[in-house]
């Protein structure tokens, strides 16, 4: 390397251009041989050596020293700063050393990184040395300028705040140096609000108005800064929402309660009435619930108010429409029909007005024999006015529904009701046949009507030969030869014959049905209708002709006349039983007169044709209720909670006396404090309201010989009211007075099938 000064003894000389060196005029001795020249760093940096007289044989090997090519920049007070020294030549690693850093600043020493956040503006002259692994080193002087950095708070403007509604706001601020610290140094904040340290204003204001106010930020370094400020706080008062009210239901046995709601405000919430009134027996409690059982009716309008916890206001004005309940008056019992009537049936309310109706064929109550529930085929309810229609009913049957009528206000009453309808089936209008001759031809005529035709005939116990035929609504009997069985031991008749009774009478069975009869019915049989007939046979030897068998009514007319066919023709007749019906007696040509009780009696007699020959028959005189046994009374009057309660039930038909009693049905009963005695008054005082199901029975004396005693059911619904109805403000009523709590029963027990 060209150029290198190799100094030693003194004497120098210069290396040329293969870095070859020659000190002349040394003295033989021990020298220091000690190589310089430009940046290089030279290895070993000295020699000593013993020499001749010249020094030629001393070897250095020379490098670059190392070289700062960048030093540190300007920073700014607080801002994170991170400037990397850098050199290049000599051999690393390097060691660094600065002088005069801007405070907050430092420099690692092994990586040249000066790093921190300046502290103090202004500045610097900082000088920078590097060191190489070979001791050399490089030293360089820098300006580094560090600015200024005042804090600035940027919110301007605050959110504004209602009173007791919770508040909170941040402020922002930037520059300086963090963390900030805030304080109000001028105004004020509204009541409720603070100023955090950190900068938050948080809390409930409790006034209204525009606050002003200054705040100072200050940072870690106590730079200062300020800003005015303004809250404005707005009233914030509850709101009610409860602007209508439900109906409410005079002496309903289920209390009344609404709460009314508000918003807004800080809760809770304190109500109070503070103009009009409420109905007799209803109350507002301070908690907003509006309760109690209304004693009057009528429309009450009052004015309500809510204070919250701020003791902020409202008022809202209210209206209560306390109604009667309706309730369906109509009789649960509706008048019998039969099918392909018509029917229109208006099912009246208390109060009048207008209703919704709705059909109920679930829950209705058990009976033997057992119901329908529901209407029957081509019935149908008009939902808007409680109409039953029909332009012509499809079924028989005894059906039970419950109709439900439903107010304006939501108010209903539900009642079961019954409805029989009777199978318009063909009636056979012929009431006996003619009679006919032994050896002879016979011909009747049997006529029916009503029902739908064609009709269907059927005949039971035909004697052989005779023939029959339908023609319209006639039924033709044909005999060709009359003949009757002969027994040939006693030439009386057979009495083992099937068809002949011993009488010497042809007993039959006809039965007719319309075309529509399968259609109609509502269970298993064949709606029809149906006759027992008799043709007796004359002959010229001695027989009874009395029908075996002959049905009367109570309390009407009936004739039995003994008859008789052969003989001499003097036949004379003598009633041989102890005991006739009641009412009958016998007249010398059989029993006339009107039944006094109804029963079943066989009434045995005899006939003499006064030449020695005589029979004896016996008659079956079946004497039936009519009308037929039943409950008389239609209904069961209202009766209210706490009076005496009396009602005689009444039967019609049967024979006296009469046994009264409760069927024990589910969900079936007396109110509490009524009860039904054996002669049938239902009577006490109640002790609770509601709507009662009951179901009744009677059972009547006939004596077992006369037939099974007569039962007769009934269902009722008894109504028992809460209280007497009072009347208060109509729609006019005023809106000055104060409210008052009534104390209120417990409620009551609801016993009806409303759903």
């Amino acid at each position: 390397m060209k150029g290198i000064t190799v100094s030693a003894g003194g004497k120098s000389a210069l290396t040329d251009a293969n870095g070859n060196y020659t000190i002349s005029d040394l003295s033989p001795g021990t020298y220091t041989v000690i190589p310089s020249g430009g940046a290089y760093t030279f290895a070993p940096p000295q020699q000593t050596v013993t020499l001749g007289p010249d020094a030629t044989d001393v070897d250095f090997m020379a490098t670059n020293g190392p070289q700062i090519v960048k030093g540190p920049l300007g920073g700014i007070v607080c801002v994170k700063y991170a400037g990397q020294l850098t050199a290049t030549g000599g051999m690393p690693p390097y060691t660094w050393t600065a002088a005069g850093l801007p405070p907050g600043l430092t420099l690692n020493a092994q990586t040249g990184l000066i790093s921190g956040k300046p502290t103090q503006s202004g500045n610097y002259n900082v000088t920078v040395t590097v060191i190489d692994a070979a001791g050399c080193s490089d030293t360089e002087t820098f300006k580094m300028n560090v600015k200024p950095n005042k804090p600035v708070i940027l919110t301007t403007a605050l959110p504004g705040g209602a009173v007791c509604k919770p508040y909170q706001a941040q402020l922002q601020g930037a520059g300086g140096c963090t963390p900030y610290t805030w304080e109000l140094m001028a105004g004020r904040l509204p009541a409720g609000l603070v100023l955090t340290p950190d900068g938050v204003i948080r809390g409930e204001p409790r006034e209204v108005g525009a606050f002003t106010f200054t705040v100072r930020l200050a940072d870690d370094l106590y730079q200062l800064a300020y800003q005015t400020l303004t809250i404005v706080i707005q009233p914030n008062p509850p709101v009610i929402l409860t602007t209508a009210l439900p109906p409410a239901i005079f002496c309903n046995d289920t209390q009344y309660a609404v709460q009314l709601q508000a918003t807004g405000g800080k809760p809770p919430y304190t109500w109070a009435l503070i103009a009009g009134r409420l109905p007799f027996g209803m109350w507002l409690d301070p908690s907003g619930l509006l309760q109690g059982r209304p004693r009057e009716t009528g429309v009450f309008v009052f004015v309500v108010e809510v204070t919250d916890a701020c003791k902020q206001k409202a008022q809202q004005t209210l209206t209560l429409v306390v109604t009667v309940p309706p309730q369906i008056i109509t009789p649960s019992n509706l008048a019998d029909v039969k099918t392909h009537d018509t029917l229109e049936v208006q099912i009246q309310v208390d109060p009048p007005g207008e209703y919704t109706w709705t059909l109920i064929t679930d829950g209705a109550l058990a009976s033997d024999p057992q119901p329908v529930f529901g209407l029957p085929a081509g019935v149908y309810l008009d939902q808007a006015n409680g109409v039953l229609r029909s332009g012509g009913i499809r079924q028989c049957g005894w059906f039970q529904f419950a109709l439900k009528a439903t107010d304006r206000y939501g108010a209903s009453d539900t009642q079961w009701f019954e409805l029989k309808v009777a199978c318009d089936t063909p009636t056979i209008r012929t009431n006996s046949l003619p009679a006919a001759t032994e050896g002879g031809t016979y011909m009747a005529e049997i006529d029916a009507d009503g029902g739908l035709p064609p009709y269907e005939w059927k005949v039971t116990n035909l004697p052989p030969q005779m023939n029959v035929q339908a023609s319209g609504k006639k039924l033709v009997l044909a005999w060709d030869c009359v003949e009757l069985p002969v027994d040939t031991d006693n030439d009386t008749f057979d009495m083992d014959n099937a068809i002949y009774n011993n009488n010497g009478v042809v007993p039959i069975i006809v039965t007719v049905w319309g075309a529509d009869a399968d259609s109609i019915r509502s269970g298993d049989s064949i709606p029809a209708d149906e006759r027992n007939f008799e043709i007796a046979v004359g002959t010229s030897r001695l027989a009874i002709t009395t029908p075996s068998y002959v049905e009367c009514k109570f309390n009407g007319s009936c004739d039995v006349p003994f008859r008789a066919s052969g003989g001499s023709g003097g036949n004379t007749f003598t009633v041989l039983s102890d005991e006739l019906p009641p009412g009958l007696t016998f007249n010398g040509d059989g029993l006339s007169g009107t039944p006094a009780e109804a029963g079943l009696w066989d009434v045995a007699f005899e006939v003499d044709d006064g030449q020695g020959n005589y029979r004896q028959g016996v008659v079956q005189i079946q004497v039936w209720p009519d009308p037929p046994f039943q409950i008389k009374t239609p209904e069961l009057p209202n009766g209210n909670k706490g009076d005496f309660y009396m009602q005689s039930l009444e039967p019609e038909g049967g024979n006296g006396p009469y046994t009264w009693s409760l069927v024990p049905q589910p969900g079936f009963g007396l109110p509490p404090g009524l009860f039904l005695a054996p002669n049938g008054a239902i009577m006490g005082m109640p002790t609770a309201s509601g709507k009662y199901d009951v179901l009744v029975q009677v059972v009547d004396s006939t004596p077992l010989d006369w037939g099974s005693p007569l039962t007769a059911t009934r269902k009722y619904v008894l109504t028992i009211k809460e209280c007497s109805r009072m009347t208060g403000p109509g729609p006019a009523a005023s809106t000055n007075g104060g409210g008052s709590a009534q104390s209120q029963d417990r409620p009551m027990s609801r016993r009806s099938v409303d759903p």
